[in-house]
């Protein structure tokens, strides 16, 4: 009897210690697309790409069944990424389950496939851009210093724009999938 209760135990911890390990590399994954394309990617979307991707392993693993969930587990952070690089070139991207689908095929044909672009991208001006020491915060959270392109959702968003012996700049937008979707600041 302790035996099968350690052996459960052991399974639910593999089972948490793997889904630690997923979010872990998805986060990394959105963390390094992040900082080489200068695009900081809002807790907002992130949580609904974490749940889009999650479903998304199920999609696939039920169209293709002969695709083991641990590899289409190992490839939801590059589908993921390819959903952000895809859709930040303000194109239509392919849902998240079909270039999760065509990673696992090995085919990377995904521009092919027609889509919609879920998150928008909030572009804030500052005037003058440089130095890069202003501080966006988007809704009450800031991001790093000098960033001044945003994956948000749609909806009203509260800007808030600070730079050292400046006044704030403070303005508020509604975000829409179709744009512009622009704050100005002079600074």
């Amino acid at each position: 009897m302790k035996l099968e209760a350690l052996a459960a135990c052991l399974g639910i911890l593999a089972g948490v210690s793997e889904v630690g390990a997923q979010t872990a590399s998805f986060t990394k994954a959105i963390d390094n697309w992040s900082e080489a394309n200068g695009v900081a990617v809002t807790a907002e979307v992130r949580g609904q790409l974490a749940s889009r991707t999650a479903r998304a392993v199920e999609t696939v693993q039920q169209r293709q069944p002969f695709i083991s969930a641990a590899r289409l587990e190992q490839l939801a952070p590059e589908a993921a990424v390819s959903y952000l690089d895809i859709s930040q070139k303000d194109a239509a991207a392919p849902t998240v389950a079909a270039l999760l689908e065509l990673l696992a095929l090995g085919r990377k044909d995904a521009g092919t496939i027609a889509g919609t672009n879920e998150y928008p991208i909030l572009y804030v001006d500052i005037a003058p851009p440089e130095p890069s020491d202003f501080v966006v915060a988007i809704n009450g959270t800031a991001y790093r210093a000098g960033l001044r392109v945003f994956r948000v959702t749609e909806g009203e968003k509260a800007i808030h724009v600070t730079r050292a012996v400046r006044p704030p700049c403070d303005k508020s937008v509604r975000v829409t999938k179709v744009g512009p979707n622009r704050v100005q600041c002079a600074m």
